[in-house]
């Protein structure tokens, strides 16, 4: 590599986007919408959309494929947990 060569050299940018897991309202109006859907294919249809519409916001950002699948599995983990919260109040004597 000639010096001209190190002048003209950009690394390559890596975007990293805020965790989706810690996007606290996303994930709560999500769980509110997924829960008054009746149905399981309501429930699915919501649920691909959803996943599709967040990987498709990172990717037209230029977010890299691993990190997108990262964050659509932290997303997951977040909607799961929020579920079993919201369950674990409705319950008796359950958590407050």
């Amino acid at each position: 590599m000639t010096q001209l060569d190190l002048l003209e050299w950009k690394p390559k940018v890596r975007i990293v986007p805020f965790p989706t897991d810690r996007r606290v309202g996303k994930v709560r109006s999500f769980v509110d919408q997924y829960l008054s859907r009746k149905t399981d294919s309501g429930r699915l249809q919501l649920w691909q959309s959803a996943l599709a519409t967040l990987a498709q916001q990172m990717r037209r950002t230029g977010i890299d494929d691993d990190v997108i699948t990262g964050q659509l599995e932290a997303f997951k983990s977040a909607v799961v947990n929020e579920i079993q919260s919201r369950s674990w109040q409705e319950q008796p004597g359950g958590a407050a």
